[in-house]
C-alpha cells in the first residue's frame, strides 16, 4: 500500500468487557490531511477553530512565534479554509487600535469577540502576555460583537474570580449569542447560581438587541437549539468530597423546571445545530473517552479515547454534518453509528470500577486492534 495517504478511514472497533458480557465499539474515523498552505500559516503559533461562513471554515491566528512567555494568547487575524477543497480562501486581520482580541467565535456575519474593549493607552505598546498580573487588562475582560461592520459591547466580566468560569458561543441559527457563568470546574463541590444571558437580535436591524437571563443552578456549557436549552450539571459522591460526576439535561429555555434527563455520568461538551447529537466524554476503563449521544434514543457509543486526538479542538462540521476534530496535520471526522446500543442512564451507563490490571489489558486489546488497521 502507498504510504502516502491524504484520507485514512479506521473501521469501528468492536471489544468484548473483559467479562464477555457486552461489546463496546468505537466510532469510524476519516482522517483528512491539511492542506500545506495550511499547515505553513498554522506553523509556530496558536490557533483555534472559531466556527463557519457560508460554509468556510473559520481559524483564529494568534501573533506567530514564540516568546518567553511561549506562543502569544493575542488573536492576530483569521483565516477561511474550504474543507472540501482542502485550499485558503482568505485572511482577514482582527486586530483594532484600542482592542485585543483573546478570543473569537463567528456564524456567517455576526462576531463575537472576548478580550479588552478599551485598552489604556500606557499599555498600548504590549502584548497582553508581557503585562504584570494586577495590571489593567487582567483585570477586566470584555465581549463585544460586530455585525454589519458595527461593534457592540454586550457584557463585562472579572477576569480573576476565584469561583467562576465564563463560557460562550454564537447559536446554530446565527441570531443568538450565549454567555454564561458557572461554578469552576476545578472548585471542591462549592455550590453556586449560575446565570445564563442569552443576546437575541434582529438580523434586519444591526443594533436591534434584546437580552434574556436566565438563573439556572450550577449549568455548565449551556447551549441553545431554536427554543430548548442543553446543559450540563455536576452532581457529587459525597457532599465535600472533590469526586464528582457528570449529567446533561434539556428544557425549554422559558421553563427551566420542565427538564428532562438525557444522560448520566457523561460531560456535555457540544450539541448538534438540530440538537439531535450531543458529543461528550465519559470514562471508559480508567480513560477518558469521547462518545457520541442521541438526544432521541438516550443511547450513546464510544467513539475514541480523548488522548487518541493529540492537542485538537472539538468542533461540528457544517459542510460534513459530523462531530470533527481538528489535529495538528489532519481534521478527523466521525461517522455517526448506524446504531447506539448503550443506555446513557441508570446501571448500564454508570462508572464502572476496574482495577488497574483490567485496565490495562483492555487498552492493551485496543491498541492491537486500531494498530492493525
Amino acid at each position: 500500500m502507498n504510504k502516502i495517504i491524504l484520507s485514512l478511514s479506521v473501521c469501528w472497533f468492536i471489544l468484548f468487557d473483559l467479562n464477555g458480557q457486552n461489546s463496546i465499539r468505537f466510532a469510524h474515523k476519516n482522517f483528512i490531511a491539511k492542506s500545506n498552505e495550511l499547515l505553513q500559516l498554522q506553523k509556530d503559533r496558536y490557533y483555534n477553530i472559531i466556527g463557519y461562513n457560508d460554509d468556510k471554515l473559520i481559524y483564529q491566528m494568534n501573533i506567530g512565534g514564540k516568546k518567553d512567555f511561549g506562543y502569544s494568547s493575542e488573536a492576530e487575524f483569521k483565516i477561511y479554509y474550504n474543507e472540501k477543497r482542502k485550499v485558503v480562501t482568505d485572511s482577514i486581520y482582527i486586530k483594532r487600535e484600542g482592542r485585543r482580541v483573546l478570543k473569537v467565535k463567528q456564524f456567517d456575519e455576526l462576531i463575537l469577540y472576548h478580550g479588552f474593549y478599551n485598552v489604556p493607552q500606557k499599555f498600548e505598546s504590549k502584548l497582553i502576555d508581557e503585562l504584570d498580573r494586577g495590571q489593567y487588562l487582567l483585570d477586566y475582560q470584555d465581549f463585544w460583537i460586530e455585525y454589519l461592520n458595527k461593534e457592540y459591547k454586550i457584557k463585562s466580566y472579572s477576569a480573576h474570580y476565584y469561583d467562576k468560569d465564563v463560557n460562550y458561543d454564537i447559536t446554530s441559527s446565527g441570531t443568538k449569542v450565549i454567555l454564561s457563568t458557572y461554578v469552576s470546574e476545578y472548585l471542591r463541590s462549592t455550590k453556586a447560581d449560575s446565570l445564563i444571558t442569552i443576546i437575541n437580535f434582529n438580523e434586519s436591524k444591526s443594533n436591534d438587541f434584546s437580552k434574556q437571563e436566565i438563573a439556572c443552578e450550577e449549568c455548565i456549557k449551556p447551549q441553545v437549539v431554536d427554543e430548548t436549552l442543553f446543559y450540563g450539571q455536576k452532581y457529587y459522591y459525597l457532599p465535600g468530597a472533590d469526586a464528582y460526576d457528570w449529567k446533561i439535561y434539556k428544557a425549554p429555555v422559558n421553563d427551566l423546571s420542565q427538564d428532562e434527563l438525557l444522560a448520566e455520568y457523561i460531560e456535555l461538551v457540544l450539541v448538534s445545530p438540530e440538537g439531535k447529537y450531543i458529543l461528550g466524554k465519559k470514562y471508559l476503563y480508567g480513560k477518558l473517552c469521547y462518545v457520541i449521544l442521541s438526544t432521541e434514543l438516550k443511547k450513546f457509543q464510544y467513539v475514541a479515547t480523548v488522548e487518541y486526538f493529540k492537542d485538537h479542538t472539538s468542533f461540528y462540521s457544517n459542510v460534513n454534518e459530523q462531530f470533527a476534530f481538528d489535529t495538528p496535520k489532519n481534521i478527523v471526522y466521525i461517522e455517526f453509528p448506524d446504531e447506539f446500543k448503550i443506555n446513557s442512564s441508570g446501571i448500564e451507563a454508570e462508572k464502572k470500577n476496574t482495577s488497574s490490571e483490567e485496565n490495562d489489558q483492555f487498552w492493551k486489546n485496543y491498541n492491537q486492534i486500531d494498530n492493525s488497521n
